[in-house]
């Protein structure tokens, strides 16, 4: 074929082809993600599942017969601290047995011998203190019944399930290992295929009971759960790899029990398909976990331990269940994050699994899930394609992703609800939403090109008025700039490192965000532009880009406005924080302004320039503003603004010679509008400032020292300048000791910024 007899596409089959391109490229992303099954997307539907349990948990049901006695506070109250003598766990199983209890499931582990024990105890004894001499011989001492052998009798008249933990380590020990023993009365674990015994949990040491109860007990199961990375625990492995041994989850040691069967692995392709624990059929992930569908913590599982030793637990609780042992005491239960947001002791966590073999209730994740989530993708982006290429006004593309988003939601629930199956709606959904708004953000880019684009591309870093004489004039779009005469402000906030210690980053972010809104809302209402923000700093200008006559009077406006925006923000904070409790805070700001000739325009490169100003009266505000805190007052202003701004109330302060710069600079105290300026008060207070600086600049010491006492005495009551007469009063101190010099100029030289 020619070049000639190409096909040529019109401008507008151009727009719809690079749009139907992004619907493509944002769906094939979409499926890829749903086949290949990242971490961050196994994560993400963790929570959109959590989120499902939480709207239909699985019914609790009391018929079960699945419980829990707990060695509470109120039996530790009664019988004595943790951990109890093997002894009296003894009882606990003789009064299990005579009320009917089916199956004893211990969440704890009886890894050493009982210190309790009379042999054990006199040996202590004769360790611990020289020269101790037993009551009774060695012969009657050895006759004495030991705590454990009694406990493993009792185990013969209960049939007793123990607890194991693992750990994996190198060497002959694994750091925080107890005992490593090899694991006696397992129940026999067959495989459909040996070499699915390698997806298993692995562990190569054992921290389990003494191997003398562990033979008395009809089984053994691991405690260990399965948390995710946010410590939420969701699946239970029920088979482990215990260095050559394969031991079950103390869930599946337990029921396999009570029905006097062994377990059996079956394969998938890769992995383990599911567990047969007696006649129940468990399906699991192929690392063999089964998932917890999670019921709630129910009160009607628990029966305080005290109450089995004592006989005051209702008999129908106990005759004829599956009872797990184990202390929820505050400080000894191992405490785990569930599905439904509750920490519940861990042994909890063992009764919903052994609850849900026995009542055949399973959540399930078909192996093909992902793949059909992944076709849906494809197959609803396709219809988006073809809408947006046929242009069908009935139907447009926003209006097919919005129906496959309700639809997806839909058949998940559905599955969920009616058939406990697990599906994805989310990141098909997303998909297909973020597809539509792609092609719906740049139909709009199309309809609105000309405006639109110098609108979008430098909204985000020029002035708000600029942008719009950008979007009628885009030839003034290039680099340069212009002198003028404007004023500037800098504003920050003192202390920010100690206030940012209060909060994390989401915290402070949002008091940031509450910060600058108010300030910028009083900078941009009296015609100042916002040059930047840096953290916590605000930088602003007026006469530019709009020519602004009353400039130094707007900035000085602003600034007073400000601090009264920032009381208000902190009555807010101040009755936020007694609200909840906590020590309240104020924030604090420095303001500093200055007016002067300087460079505005177009600064950077040709590839990136932004609006902004450049000149030396540019850092001294910045200065200025550093030294607020020095002087003690909250906004400080220049000499020019003063002269620009001649209504205000300023109060001179001093010849400073701030860092960086030779020249000095006659800085002011702005204390309030115009109506301040004309207070007799103000007025008062200006007359004896002048009167102490002048006697301060001639090297009068005394009458200088006479002066600020006046200046305190007039300013209490109306103006917080005692931070500025204690800094005099230092002066004056220091040159009482080392006077300055016949040729001093009143001009104190800045050391810090």
């Amino acid at each position: 074929m020619s070049l000639h007899r190409l096909p040529v596409f019109s401008k507008t089959q151009r727009q719809k082809l690079l749009r139907v391109l992004v619907v493509a490229m944002v769906i094939a992303a979409g499926a890829g993600l749903s086949w290949s099954e990242p971490v961050w997307v196994l994560e993400l539907r963790e929570k959109v599942w959590d989120r499902f349990v939480a709207l239909q948990p699985r019914a609790y049901d009391p018929a079960l017969k699945v419980r829990i006695v707990d060695i509470d506070e109120k039996s530790l109250v009664a019988h004595g601290q943790w951990p109890w003598p093997r002894s009296r766990i003894a009882r606990l199983i003789e009064s299990m047995n005579d009320y009917g209890v089916r199956l004893a499931v211990f969440d704890v582990i009886f890894a050493e011998p009982d210190r309790t024990s009379l042999p054990q105890v006199f040996r202590s004894l004769g360790t611990d203190i020289p020269g101790y001499k037993p009551p009774l011989s060695a012969a009657e001492i050895a006759a004495q019944p030991d705590n454990d052998a009694i406990l493993a009798m009792a185990m013969g008249r209960l049939p007793v399930v123990l607890g194991v933990t693992l750990a994996k380590g190198i060497g002959t020990a694994a750091e925080g290992a107890g005992p490593s023993r090899k694991l006696e009365s397992l129940a026999k674990v067959a495989f459909e295929r040996r070499k699915d015994q390698r997806y298993l949990p692995r562990a190569d040491f054992a921290t389990s009971s003494l191997t003398a109860l562990q033979r008395a007990a009809v089984g053994n199961g691991v405690l260990d759960v399965r948390s995710g990375s946010d410590g939420v625990s969701r699946m239970v492995p029920l088979l482990f790899k215990a260095g050559r041994q394969t031991a079950p989850g103390l869930a599946a040691a337990a029921v396999a029990a009570v029905e006097n069967g062994g377990l059996r692995a079956l394969s998938r392709r890769p992995g383990v398909a599911g567990v047969v624990v007696g006649d129940h059929w468990v399906p699991t992930d192929r690392y063999g976990a089964m998932r917890l569908y999670d019921s709630g913590s129910q009160r009607a599982r628990y029966v305080s331990a005290t109450d089995v030793l004592t006989g005051a637990a209702p008999a129908e609780a106990l005759a004829g269940a599956i009872v797990i042992v184990g202390t929820g005491a505050e400080g000894l239960n191992d405490l785990r994050l569930t599905p439904l947001s509750q920490w519940v002791p861990g042994m909890e966590t063992h009764a919903q699994i052994i609850e849900q073999i026995l009542s055949d209730t399973f959540l399930t994740r078909p192996d093909v899930a992902a793949a059909l989530e992944a076709g849906a993708i494809v197959l609803l982006g396709l219809l988006l394609m073809l809408a947006t290429w046929m242009v069908w006004p009935a139907l447009p593309p926003w209006a097919i992703a919005v129906g496959a988003t309700a639809l997806l939601a839909a058949v998940a629930w559905f599955g969920f609800a009616e058939r406990r199956m697990l599906l994805d709606p989310v990141l098909p959904a997303a998909t297909l939403l973020l597809a539509a708004a792609l092609e719906r953000f740049l139909l709009v880019l199309d309809l609105r090109r000309e405006r639109q684009a110098v609108r979008g591309a430098f909204a985000h870093y020029l002035a708000p008025a600029l942008v719009e004489q950008l979007a009628r004039d885009p030839d003034r779009l290039r680099l340069g700039g212009e002198m003028r005469e404007m004023t500037f402000l800098f504003c920050d906030i003192r202390g920010f490192t100690a206030i940012s210690e209060r909060f994390d980053p989401e915290g402070l972010t949002r008091l940031i965000n509450r910060f600058l809104t108010p300030l910028t809302d009083v900078i941009l209402a009296r015609g100042g532009t916002i040059d930047k923000y840096m953290g916590d700093c605000i930088m602003a200008f007026w006469n530019a880009p709009m020519a602004d006559s009353t400039h130094a009077m707007h900035a000085c406006d602003a600034a007073i406005a400000m601090m009264e925006a920032l009381e208000v923000l902190n009555d807010e904070l101040a009755a936020e924080a007694a609200a909840e409790g906590v020590e309240p805070f104020a924030l604090r700001i420095g303001i500093g302004l200055n007016t002067g000739a300087c460079v505005v325009g177009n600064m950077g490169s040709q590839q990136r320039f932004d609006y902004s100003v450049l000149g030396d009266a540019v850092n001294l505000a910045s200065r200025l503003e550093g030294q607020s805190k020095t002087y003690g007052v909250g906004i400080l202003i220049g000499e020019q603004t003063r002269v620009a701004a001649p209504e205000c109330a300023a109060l001179e302060l001093d010849l400073i010679a701030v860092k960086g710069r030779a020249a000095a600079a006659r800085v002011y105290a702005l204390l309030g509008n115009a109506a301040v300026a004309r207070e007799p008060a103000f007025g008062r207070l200006m007359a004896a400032q002048t009167e102490m600086l002048a006697a301060y600049r001639a090297q009068d010491w005394s009458g200088a020292s006479a002066a600020i006492a006046d200046c305190r005495a007039l300013a209490a009551g109306h103006w917080d300048l005692d931070g500025l007469y204690d800094l005099y009063e230092a002066r004056l101190a220091e040159y009482r000791a080392a006077p300055p010099g016949a040729d001093w100029d009143g001009v104190y030289v800045a050391a810090t910024k």
